[in-house]
């Protein structure tokens, strides 16, 4: 039987692009409920069960797909994954901080508390492997330096400045098909324009991110939610940011 799951979370949840990619890895398809409700997920398989730890969301999918496995087999290094999973987790967490600042101060000290933890992140084995090979941390990096490299793009931010080894690893990842089909330029010009349409003090450090679209975008600075699909310069930008080459 072939597991269900469908995520109740809100639209631009970093967590349903984490799930989403952790189950595209494997060709399972997953369906996303969007809610304003914190993140659950329902999963079907035989028994329904219903969660709302990120983490445990990410460990059922790793235990549903036993023939696909992205956690080690060593119990210490299982036990050092797990912990740099959380890490990224926190990681993605301060840089909602980030984008939610409402003034200078703010946005100064969530700056500072999300580079702190991206220096832990970077130093990590199991999160910046010696190989190109996917792992169980992929699916939360991924979203991760998929949204510093959009932020950079748009307001100017050089949150990316000094984590060369992790952008290299998150460029690596975006580059490939089962992510780029949760990442895609639309939802990109979703977040920003959600970023910019919230008062958040990033927006105010670029107030005109059109340069992040390209010069098609003319003087509209929020493009439609209709018109997303339009802004092929976005594409470009995306998939430059994507060419890990």
């Amino acid at each position: 039987m072939t597991p269900f799951f469908r995520l109740d979370a809100p639209d631009l949840s970093p967590l349903a692009e984490a799930l989403g990619i952790a189950l595209a890895i494997r060709g399972t398809a997953f369906h996303h409920r969007i809610t304003m409700a914190e993140p659950e997920l329902t999963i079907r398989a035989g028994d329904e069960e219903i969660l709302s730890d990120g983490l445990l969301m990410l460990d059922r999918i790793e235990a549903l797909h036993p023939d696909q496995p992205l956690y080690p087999r060593d119990p210490d290094r299982l036990l050092r994954l797990r912990a740099d999973m959380a890490l990224l987790a926190q990681a993605l967490a301060r840089l909602d901080r980030v984008t939610r600042a409402r003034d200078p101060q703010d946005l100064d000290l969530a700056v500072h508390g999300l580079r702190q933890t991206l220096r832990l992140v970077q130093a990590q084995d199991e999160v910046i492997p010696l190989r190109a090979r996917l792992t169980g941390a992929d699916p939360l990096l991924a979203p991760l330096v998929w949204r510093l490299l959009i932020l950079d793009a748009a307001f100017g931010l050089h949150l990316a400045i000094g984590f060369d080894t992790l952008v290299s690893r998150g460029r690596w990842l975006l580059a490939r098909p089962e992510v780029a089909e949760v990442l895609t330029p639309a939802r990109a010009a979703r977040l920003l324009h959600a970023v910019a349409r919230s008062g958040a003090a990033v927006a105010a450090v670029r107030p005109d991110w059109s340069g992040a679209l390209g010069p098609e975008a003319g003087r509209r600075s929020f493009p439609p939610e209709a018109e997303e699909r339009k802004f092929h310069p976005l594409a470009a930008r995306l998939r430059s940011i994507s060419d890990h080459r």
